[in-house]
């Protein structure tokens, strides 16, 4: 709701705001069928050495294209993808999962969840682990800890995100 605001409201009532929003979140998400059709866009796969370390990593990012992906996407991530569900199905959004491989130690780890405007093509967010992204203050304990152990990997995910969609001509701001 655009017109929300926090001014006034007490604690008890936002939080029977809040389970309202969920309940609504998971009846749309019931509607919506348990998978979609691609939105068109290219998957990336890309691969990277480090010169000082000789190290190889492996950076994909793949569409999620079933409800039981985003619901795994979101708990690994520990944010709340899955409620982009509706918007998948309709074809209004498209959810991307950024990942790296060690090639050496052959160890996958998530490290965004990037959605994007079908109609615009365009990024409209791009989050790490407890929503983190890398410059941010964190909102809370899990997020500062998050951003102290993967804020350079966030960084190098942004860069790799962008590489992504200047190949697919879609418009990733600076800050999403």
């Amino acid at each position: 709701d655009p017109g929300f605001d926090m001014k006034g409201r007490k604690a008890g009532p936002l939080l029977e705001l809040v389970a309202a929003w969920h309940e609504e979140l998971n009846r749309e998400q019931k509607k919506a069928s348990g998978s979609w059709e691609e939105s068109g866009i290219t998957p990336f796969d890309y691969i990277e050495e480090n010169q000082n370390t000789g190290s190889v990593t492996r950076w994909t990012i793949n569409e999620l294209l079933t409800r039981k992906e985003l619901i795994d996407e979101g708990k690994t991530m520990k944010h709340c993808v899955g409620s982009y569900t509706y918007s998948c199905a309709k074809g209004t959004k498209s959810v991307w999962s950024l990942r790296m491989e060690d090639l050496d130690q052959n160890g996958e780890r998530h490290v965004l969840t990037i959605a994007v405007k079908n109609d615009i093509r365009k990024v409209v967010q791009a989050r790490g682990k407890c929503n983190a992204m890398a410059g941010m203050r964190p909102g809370s304990r899990e997020q500062a800890g998050v951003l102290k152990r993967e804020e350079e990997r966030l960084e190098v995910g942004r860069r790799i995100m962008r590489m992504w969609g200047k190949e697919n001509n879609i418009d990733v701001p600076r800050y999403t």
